[in-house]
């Protein structure tokens, strides 16, 4: 009975120092919950390398709703032609934005083709997005391939731009 007696006033104590600690992890009604925006749209771009070609596709982007250092991120797919070599190519692709000034980093995957034989493409790139305009340098690393006569741009140059038709605020 005595040891019982003796521990009462540390059970006591240790759950009166416990306490704060678990009402910080509880979430309290008057916390902000994150909020992002959700927007997309179809993409048109240029791109400059070797030679000159155009894109089309579509863009989905997420946008952290902060004041200060909002992040994005956007996934891509986007139809490539090259029309002075006739290599058609197909990409799939996303990019971050750490904050609102910052330099965007991605990366894509793709096929070329030359109507008769196909080539994969990966491709990172570097960039500055500012409002809906999109610079980029990129290098596109192709598979090897002894029949795929025709040249690709590796070092390029792209400028996009991306047409919002819907955005959303999501929780």
């Amino acid at each position: 009975m005595k040891k019982i007696n003796k521990l009462i006033p540390a059970i006591i104590f240790f759950s009166i120092l416990a306490s704060p600690i678990y009402a910080q992890k509880k979430e309290s009604i008057f916390q902000v919950k994150k909020r992002h925006v959700v927007r997309s749209g179809p993409v048109f771009g240029v791109e400059k390398g070797q030679s000159i070609g155009i894109e089309l596709g579509a863009e989905k982007q997420w946008k952290q709703l902060k004041f200060k250092n909002a992040p994005t991120i956007a996934i891509n797919s986007l139809l490539s032609y090259d029309y002075q070599n006739e290599v058609l190519g197909f990409d799939i692709g996303s990019w971050y934005k750490k904050n609102a000034l910052g330099l965007t980093l991605g990366a894509s995957l793709g096929v070329r083709s030359d109507f008769t034989n196909n080539r994969i493409v990966f491709t990172p790139t570097i960039g500055y997005k500012i409002w809906q305009l999109h610079a980029m340098a990129g290098y596109h690393f192709l598979s090897p391939s002894n029949s795929f006569t025709q040249p690709v741009n590796t070092v390029f140059v792209s400028l996009r731009f991306v047409l919002i038709n819907n955005s959303k605020v999501k929780k």
